[in-house]
């Protein structure tokens, strides 16, 4: 038995070993087949034009010099303004994201894409291979639709665009660091004018289109100089020896052989979407929604990590983070951050640590998600592990997204259309992180946040896809923009003000029911535990949630009035499947030192 055992385990790792060493050989045949199958005719009948769609917003940020910006919070305004941007396209679409879904409103963008390039626009694609589309004939049909739309897959596991669960453990144990490598980017830019960044990827749940689950997200709309360093920063990556094009792959080339291939051409019809069709079409909407708010800015500062972080040099490597920690650095009074995944670095730690060192009054504040709301229970299991430490030595004031905040009709205006859409049994693809449930069933979907915000001394602001994680510092690739303006650096503090307001966030502070001897005591085993590397044998926690009570001040939890003013609900309120709050106890006791890599 044993020699079969290691028989097994010695060709498990030969395949493991084999799989990584595959490297792409490209078809002639199907090279031959991909040129002479392409579309190049054109829709447009107006010799010189694309037939672009009229867009007050393009003309405005071709004709006004210096910078523009207009932030997005709304999700379905979010999908609106992504699919008139497409349809005012003159010249050029370059689109580049971590997770570009297969789900409705990924097929539509994608349907949209290839009617501007069948007008004459130069589309090119470029999505990370790992959790993005993974129907193989859906992908080897648009390899082969137009030969103005190119699509390319950055790191792709074993050379292929769909990953299976097997091949998901063999990257995993075979050729961890490259596997771990991702491309997290968001862009959106056309005619290389405007540029949509932040933090959405392309999905229902970041357009408020599910109706199980829902991202509270925030994008940026920019035009002005920063635009060259937006299109320099695509050209990095989509000529990068890691980004493939899509029929260059294994299995689309299995699929490209076939004679009969999956038709492209007709249109995607969901009654749903119809009314944002009409209004990213509709000008008098596109001037008074995103127009007339788009104003001239002080600065803006785009920054972005290599492909691979590739460099020899480790400040070139992490550029990306060095860029928002040197920001990080100047905070003088007051830093607010807003980050779905609160797992603090050391090198972040270190920073806070100094930064209330040189000013005791300095203010940190976060808006992050509570267990209920998260859709990585694993992250939240990590940073579970160290609130003591962040609400203690640090000072930060840490707040906690509800599931359901009081605001969800403000957060999401279509709220009570999912709640009809559920009942009516319309569902979107559901990825493994927020599969599961942890609350109890409600009519409408549960809501969670996944805007990287940072606003530093209500003067300069920064959003981007970067998650200020030990993920995002040393895996991940990221980008993002620092704007330098007061009016819009109020304009994003307010709206990280009401997402942290008593009605929509809980507040995490210390407990109030220990005798101080007790407290001494439990601290000092709770500072011991914390700091195990693996596993944290104490059982009870410094801190727990807290609620505004009804008619209470929100107050500070550094503020002595704080108590008076809210309720204790547990270290997981409305968390009702003990399942996830178990394993995120024992992740977060067991597997603490996975941090950088969860």
């Amino acid at each position: 038995m044993s020699r079969q055992l290691n028989r097994l385990l010695v060709l498990a790792a030969v395949f493991s070993l084999q799989a990584c060493a595959t490297s792409p050989k490209i078809d002639p045949q199907i090279e031959t087949r991909v040129q002479h199958h392409r579309s190049t005719s054109l829709s447009c009948k107006i010799t010189g034009s694309t037939c672009a769609l009229p867009s007050s917003l393009l003309e405005k940020a071709a004709s006004r010099p210096g910078h523009h910006a207009r932030i997005v919070e709304n999700g379905e305004q979010a999908l609106i303004l992504r699919l008139h941007m497409i349809r005012a396209a003159h010249t050029s679409i370059d689109l580049q994201y971590f997770i570009f879904s297969g789900d409705t409103s990924g097929r539509l963008i994608m349907h949209e894409l290839l009617l501007a390039a069948n007008r004459g626009v130069k589309v090119r694609v470029l999505f990370d291979q790992l959790f993005s589309i993974q129907d193989i004939d859906y992908l080897g049909a648009m390899a082969l639709a137009h030969s103005n739309l190119d699509i390319r897959l950055y790191n792709p596991t074993f050379h292929k665009a769909s990953t299976n669960k097997t091949e998901f453990v063999t990257g995993v144990a075979c050729c961890f660091f490259r596997f771990n490598q991702r491309m997290h980017n968001k862009v959106f830019q056309i005619d290389r004018k405007l540029s949509l960044l932040g933090g959405r990827n392309i999905a229902d749940r970041y357009f408020d289109m599910d109706t199980s689950y829902n991202f509270k997200d925030r994008d940026v709309l920019i035009s002005g100089p920063a635009s060259a360093d937006v299109l320099a920063s695509f050209e990095s990556y989509w000529n990068n020896q890691v980004v493939k094009p899509v029929y260059q792959l294994h299995d689309i080339n299995d699929y490209l052989r076939e004679t009969q291939l999956l038709d492209t051409q007709t249109p995607l019809v969901v009654p749903r979407f119809q009314k944002l069709l009409t209004a990213a079409a509709d000008g008098s909407y596109i001037n008074a929604t995103f127009t007339a708010s788009f104003k001239p800015v002080r600065e803006i500062k785009y920054f972005w990590d290599l492909p691979r972080k590739e460099s020899t040099h480790r400040n070139e490597r992490t550029r990306a983070t060095n860029t928002i920690f040197q920001h990080i650095k100047q905070t003088e009074t007051d830093i607010f951050v807003q980050s779905p995944y609160m797992v603090l670095s050391r090198k972040l730690q270190k920073i806070y640590k100094r930064l209330k060192q040189q000013n005791p009054e300095l203010r940190i504040r976060y808006s992050s998600n509570s267990l209920a709301s998260t859709d990585a229970w694993t992250a939240y299991a990590l940073y579970h592990k160290k609130k003591k430490r962040y609400v203690q030595k640090l000072g930060i004031e840490i707040h906690e997204l509800m599931p359901f905040p009081g605001d969800i009709h403000e957060f999401i205006p279509r709220y009570d259309e999912l709640i009809m859409e559920k009942a009516n049994g319309i569902s979107s693809q559901q990825f493994m992180s927020a599969a599961e449930t942890p609350t109890e069933d409600r009519a409408g979907p549960r809501t969670g946040l996944h805007s990287k915000s940072i606003v530093i001394d209500k003067q300069l602001l920064m959003i981007g896809s970067h998650n200020l994680d030990p993920r995002s510092e040393g895996y991940n690739t990221e980008n993002g923009v620092f704007i330098e303006d007061t009016a819009l650096a109020l304009e994003l503090y307010a709206s990280m003000l009401r997402d942290i307001s008593g009605t929509n966030s809980w507040v995490v502070a210390a407990r109030n029911d220990f005798t101080p001897i007790a407290s001494d005591i439990g601290g000092i085993f709770e500072d011991i535990s914390s700091t195990l590397p693996v596993f944290d044998i104490w059982p009870f926690s410094y801190t727990t949630a807290w609620q505004l009570i009804p008619g209470g001040s929100e107050t500070s939890p550094l503020d002595p009035r704080f108590y008076d003013n809210y309720l204790p609900v547990g270290r997981f309120p409305e968390v009702i499947m003990t399942e996830r709050q178990i394993l995120a106890l024992a992740v977060g006791s067991l597997f603490g030192f996975l941090g950088p890599i969860m």
